[in-house]
């Protein structure tokens, strides 16, 4: 017993909608996470940077 499967023209339409819907939605989720990536990058060097001037003046302090 085979079957076969046929595939009507809004069965189709349907079935394409769906996966470019889907499409869509992982593109929009994939460019807001590398919104996201790209802000912490940004936060962590500030955070970094930060860091490093405030240990120059521990030291300076320290040193004096």
């Amino acid at each position: 017993m085979t079957h076969s499967r046929t595939h009507t023209p809004l069965h189709t339409h349907v079935y394409t909608h769906t996966h470019v819907h889907t499409v869509q939605v992982l593109v929009d989720e994939n460019a807001d996470l590398r919104r996201q990536l790209g802000l912490s990058k940004q936060t962590e060097e500030e955070l970094a940077r930060r860091n490093n001037v405030y240990q120059r003046t521990i030291k300076s302090l320290v040193g004096t």
